[in-house]
């Protein structure tokens, strides 16, 4: 039935395309739905609608991210760094999608290039507490444990919620022998 629906939606979608060439409002919410695929962790059917979508807006940046991250999780990382550079080549100044890079990197295991799209993700929003605390991680990978802990240090400054830059903060600190009352604190 959802692929009738597509079908059809995306029927009128080539008879009255956006002027702008952003996705119009059903096409936006087929979006939606694929969106919803997503976060319930159907990842093959967010990518089936995403790509019938791109069929259309070959381009869009909110397909394309949504499509790239659908790709990484079902563990097909060449194709999802691919998908996400194609990304960052269209919106070189999206944090998001250069967070979401690394994450395929990171999966893939290239650390250096993990870590260069979180630096540039935190370039763009000096804020993004996720992207020092990845970026942190990377480091350590890298065997820049020092720096990682300034990244630790900067994610917990940003967002002194976020669970995983204590923990990663504490093992960091623990392992370059520091006081041990200083990292039973952070945990």
């Amino acid at each position: 039935m959802l692929g009738k629906l597509i079908r059809n939606l995306l029927g009128t979608f080539r008879r009255t395309p956006a002027a702008d060439g952003n996705l119009t409002a059903p096409l936006a919410s087929t979006l939606d739905a694929a969106l919803g695929h997503q976060k319930i962790g159907q990842f093959a059917e967010a990518e089936r609608i995403c790509r019938e979508i791109l069929r259309i807006h070959p381009d869009n940046i909110d397909v394309l991210h949504l499509l790239g991250n659908a790709v990484r999780e079902q563990g097909r990382l060449d194709e999802a760094i691919e998908l996400l550079q194609r990304l960052t080549a269209r919106a070189p100044r999206m944090a998001m999608a250069h967070f979401d890079l690394g994450e395929a990197f990171r999966a893939r295991d290239d650390m250096a290039r993990a870590a260069l799209h979180y630096q540039r993700a935190i370039d763009i929003e000096p804020s993004f507490a996720a992207a020092h605390n990845n970026f942190g991680s990377t480091l350590r990978a890298l065997g820049q444990l020092e720096m990682s802990i300034i990244a630790y240090r900067r994610a917990i400054e940003l967002c002194p919620d976020l669970v995983d830059a204590h923990y990663n903060l504490a093992n960091a600190l623990f392992i370059d022998g520091r006081d041990l009352k200083e990292v039973i604190r952070i945990y």
